[in-house]
């Protein structure tokens, strides 16, 4: 527990006061009563929106009393019961082989009920929880948060936990968290043990905001996160302040950005530091984590970009040694790296950062190499010259036929054919790829043939990315950064196709439009509905657009740079909310749909 024991006089008091009030014997232990203060007796509410089976609005339990947990022999037995409904959902859920769709899911379902009744029993009695099993709770209900969000014992759990937390000082015990966790290997209960420190355990509380999607938590909760996270934040290692940053840029972006951006900004710049001191390196999931949480501080981001790009920087070359001998392992590891370094690109070109070309540079030079040791190792007849370049350009005459040549014809004129032709319109001409580029588009080809679909999508959106809309990089790679772009420019990425909506193409059928699913430039996937007149129309489901206050959608970055890419290109069209889409019925379709479309017409 979080206080401090209380002496053999003050027991007397407590345990009267406790038979006084609950009408139990206290043999066998003297429970601890404490009174929480006044801003905890008040009843808040909290956003469950979108919660299967919750209400609107659950009010949170008042915390009057904390008691041991077998002093309430009623407490005990829903605790008991709440376990037993974990572990009946947890084994069918997780653990269990597939037995069928129908049956599978139906099973699922039926002790999915079960659990949520018995935490609403739960949730009513928290009040007399004690703070080792309001841990266990916590630990069990963030487990199953994906598939399963019980709100409002995780309401009153939080709020209990949280009391603690800035009532106590010192680390909360973690005796008794395992003799209630008779569930088998349902949980792990080294990472529970784990929480009785008390920095990791706030760490973990600031978790559970993302995992239970509370996007307007009471301004309690937010005041006591803010000053727990502010007291412990020069306590966590560099790898738990990582997840500190991907939590705050959470609650940056949900629920305050004055206070808690100010905090972000300190955690990105102590990890950056701690790095630095211990000369190690973080790991490119890392990187990625970072750079997404720094992408919200904005404009403010500028002080710690350079020290992020060394970040960057110091991975690649404590990874250039480490490569294995044999082929299918080197392959194996290098993929995987080429993959991530990718990503990370991405991600560093839409998150607002400012971006070095230095960096850039080395990014893309790694992809480069491993696309022609790719080539090489996948190719039984073609293999890449040892100086990797053309030694002679057959576009020139060679200087020692040349005056055989003209002393023959000294009348004619040398062209190519069809170029001084006024008849035929001039063609738009892509330049000769050289041998290694040329094997770059071979090697992207049969990456695409072994599915590996991402990789490819990663790469092109990458020259696409900053051909277009970071023009003052791409300027300053090189002649030999410029050609690969190029080879990936040429290459043709065909990703496999979804066929579009039934209702979708029978609404547009309406109006006289027929779908066509297409690929734009070898690039984009679109649903083409009048390709003289570039026309599209497409469904955008709740991850890529969202609706604003004004009424405006609001689309994430892969969608936006599809959508300005297809602007540039000269597409036009409709895009609608997949959400709204399936709510309506077909007539309201039907006039949504001509009412977008009218302005093309």
């Amino acid at each position: 527990m979080f206080m401090a024991s209380f002496t053999r006089g003050l027991q007397c008091a407590v345990s009267e006061a406790f038979r006084t009030k609950t009408g139990h014997s206290t043999a066998g232990g003297v429970p601890c009563l404490r009174t929480a203060p006044k801003k905890y007796l008040n009843c808040t509410q909290f956003s469950t929106e979108n919660v299967p089976g919750v209400t609107s609005e659950v009010q949170l339990p008042s915390i009057s009393s904390v008691t041991d947990g077998n002093a309430s022999v009623e407490w005990h037995d829903r605790f008991k019961d709440f376990l037993d409904a974990y572990k009946q959902y947890y084994e069918q859920s997780y653990m269990a082989k597939p037995i069928g769709l129908i049956d599978r899911s139906s099973v699922s379902d039926a002790a999915k009920r079960r659990l949520k009744l018995a935490s609403r029993a739960l949730a009513d009695n928290i009040q007399q929880c004690d703070t080792p099993s309001a841990i266990a709770l916590m630990f069990c209900m963030r487990n199953i948060s994906k598939r399963c969000k019980l709100v409002e014992l995780y309401a009153g759990t939080l709020l209990h936990l949280l009391h603690e937390l800035r009532s106590g000082d010192d680390e909360p015990s973690n005796v008794g968290i395992v003799k209630f966790l008779d569930i088998g290997n349902c949980i792990d209960v080294s990472q529970l043990e784990q929480l009785h420190r008390r920095e990791l355990l706030v760490a973990f509380l600031l978790g559970t905001l993302r995992a239970f999607d509370l996007k307007n938590p009471p301004k309690d909760v937010v005041d006591e996160l803010f000053a727990l996270v502010n007291s412990n934040i020069y306590q966590w290692k560099t790898s738990h302040l990582v997840n500190i940053c991907r939590d705050l840029a959470w609650v940056c972006r949900f629920c305050e950005t004055e206070r808690f951006s100010g905090l972000l900004r300190r955690c990105i710049s102590l990890v950056c530091e701690g790095i630095g001191k211990t000369g190690e390196t973080l790991s490119r999931a890392q990187l990625i984590t970072l750079h997404k949480a720094a992408s919200v501080t904005k404009d403010e981001s500028t002080s710690f970009a350079p020290r992020m790009n060394h970040l960057i920087l110091s991975l690649v070359r404590s990874e250039a040694n480490s490569v294995p001998s044999d082929l299918s392992e080197r392959m194996n590891l290098l993929y995987r790296r080429t993959k991530g370094n990718i990503h990370l690109l991405n991600v560093m070109l839409v998150s607002g950062m400012p971006v070095d070309a230095g960096v850039v540079r080395v990014l893309l030079e790694g992809v480069m190499n491993f696309c022609l040791e790719y080539f090489t190792a996948t190719s039984n007849v073609w293999q890449l010259k040892q100086h990797m370049s053309v030694t002679h350009d057959y576009n020139e005459i060679d200087p020692r036929v040349s005056h055989l040549l003209y002393a023959k014809y000294p009348n004619k004129i040398f062209r190519a054919p069809g170029s001084l032709d006024p008849e035929k319109p001039k063609q738009k001409t892509v330049a000769k790829l050289e041998e290694r580029y040329q094997a770059v588009v071979v090697s992207l080809s049969r990456l695409l043939m072994n599915k590996k679909v991402a990789f490819c999508r990663g790469l092109k959106l990458c020259e696409l990315r900053l051909r277009l809309f970071n023009r003052q990089i791409y300027k300053e790679l090189g002649d030999n950064i410029h050609m690969f772009m190029n080879s990936v420019s040429s290459f043709r990425f065909e990703e496999p196709q979804l066929v579009a909506h039934s209702d979708l193409r029978r609404a547009l059928r309406h109006l006289g439009y027929k779908s066509i699913p297409m690929m734009v430039d070898g690039t984009f996937p679109l649903n083409c509905i009048d390709y003289e007149r570039r026309l599209y129309c497409e469904l955008c489901n709740a991850k890529e657009a969202r609706l604003s206050k004004n009424g405006e959608y609001i689309y994430n970055k892969a969608l936006e740079l599809k959508l300005r890419y297809l602007d540039i290109a000269g597409w036009r069209g409709a895009m609608v909310l997949e959400s709204e889409w399936r709510r309506m019925p077909a007539d309201t379709q039907i006039t949504l749909l001509r009412r977008k479309l009218e302005p093309f017409n």
